[in-house]
């Protein structure tokens, strides 16, 4: 006897969930604090988390100030030290500030230049080639500027969510 319209609708809508709760899962980031460090990681490319990163930061009007190849110094810089397995398959950091925090920043305190430029490292290992990671350093400054540094977070958080949509 075949099944049902009722069965049949009811099989189409569960494999649907399941290829829906399958796509969303092999494509979520996980988001990891270790001690100062944040660390989100999902699936992608490396040329698209670059792409996404840097399109993220210019959206909110921010000019990267600074990029740093690391993956390029360490992998160039590693025989020579003894070192024959690298950690990264590419890795750089991107760095800048936002004018308006940064004003507010070292107006509460001139040391508190210290705490600029913000930055955004995007990392793909040789133990996990799959999965791309942007990270960051939580901001610090000076007693006293705690209110500052966590609208600087909230601004490093957004700029990385903006990012993570595109991987």
């Amino acid at each position: 006897m075949p099944p049902s319209t009722a069965t049949r609708q009811l099989v189409a809508t569960l494999m649907l969930s399941l290829s829906l709760l399958l796509a969303t899962t092999l494509h979520a980031e996980t988001r990891e604090q270790r001690g100062p460090i944040v660390i989100y990681s999902a699936a992608g490319s490396y040329a698209d988390a670059v792409d996404a990163l840097q399109s993220a930061i210019t959206k909110q009007g921010i000019v990267v100030s600074n990029v740093l190849h690391a993956s390029d110094m360490l992998n160039r810089t590693g025989p020579d030290l003894g070192i024959t397995e690298n950690v990264y398959l590419h890795a750089t950091t991107y760095e800048f500030c936002s004018s308006i925090l940064s004003h507010a920043l070292v107006g509460q305190d001139p040391a508190n230049m210290m705490a600029c430029p913000y930055a955004i490292g995007v990392y793909q290992t040789t133990q996990q080639p799959d999965r791309i990671h942007l990270a960051y350093r939580i901001p610090q400054g000076v007693p006293g500027s705690e209110e500052t540094t966590a609208k600087i977070r909230a601004f490093v958080e957004t700029i990385i969510h903006s990012a993570l949509e595109f991987l």
